[in-house]
C-alpha cells in the first residue's frame, strides 16, 4: 500500500473519530474580583487565581475568608454565567443556585471543590477562618455551550420578609481542551 493511502486513511479516520479520541477539558480562571464584602458577613474575602508551575496547564483559585455567621444552606450560592462576544460579557442562559450545604453535597462543578477542604465539618459550618486553596474546575459538561466568559458569584441571605447580599464577586474564564 502506497504511503500516501495510508496517510490519507488515517487522517479520514482521525477526521471521523473526533468524538472518541479522548479530550482533557480544563477551565482557566484569571483576574478575580470581589467587589462587595457585607462585614456582617465576613471580616474579609479574598479571591485570587494562579497557576502552580508551567507544565500544568490548570489555573488554581484561592478562597480566604473568616466568616462571621453559620453556614447552612439559609446562605444561598448565586453563579451567574456571561459568554464573552463582541468584547462585552452578555448574559447566558447558563446559572446555578443552590443553599450552601446542597451545593457541597450535590454541585459536581464547584461543590466538588469546596467539599475537600470540609476538614470533617458537617452541616452547619460554624463561624471561623476558612482558607480554600488549589480549587479548579475539574467537571465541566460536555457540551457546555461557549468557551469564554466570566462567573458572577452572589453569596446572599434569604430571610422570610427580606434578602441580603453579603459577596458579590467575578472571575473571568476560558475552557481549554487537549487531547490525551
Amino acid at each position: 500500500m502506497p504511503m500516501k493511502i495510508i496517510y490519507l486513511t488515517v487522517l479520514w479516520y482521525l477526521l471521523n473519530n473526533v468524538d472518541r479520541c479522548s479530550t482533557i477539558s480544563y477551565m482557566i480562571t484569571e483576574r478575580p474580583v470581589v467587589s462587595y464584602v457585607n462585614e456582617t458577613f465576613a471580616k474579609y474575602f479574598i479571591l485570587n487565581s494562579r497557576r502552580i508551575n508551567h507544565k500544568d496547564p490548570r489555573y488554581y483559585a484561592n478562597i480566604y475568608t473568616e466568616t462571621l455567621m453559620p453556614l447552612d444552606n439559609t446562605i444561598r450560592m448565586d453563579f451567574y454565567f456571561y459568554e464573552y462576544l463582541t468584547n462585552r460579557y452578555r448574559p447566558s442562559f447558563v446559572e446555578l443556585h443552590f443553599g450552601f450545604c446542597d451545593m457541597l453535597e450535590k454541585d459536581s462543578i464547584f461543590g466538588s471543590q469546596i467539599k475537600r477542604h470540609r476538614e470533617n465539618l458537617t452541616c452547619p459550618y460554624p463561624p471561623r477562618q476558612y482558607n480554600l486553596t488549589k480549587m479548579s474546575v475539574t467537571f465541566i459538561p460536555k457540551n457546555f455551550p461557549f468557551q469564554r466568559g466570566r462567573i458572577y458569584l452572589n453569596i446572599t441571605r434569604h430571610e422570610i420578609d427580606k434578602k441580603a447580599l453579603y459577596v458579590s464577586a467575578h472571575i473571568d474564564m476560558e475552557i481549554k481542551n487537549i487531547l490525551s
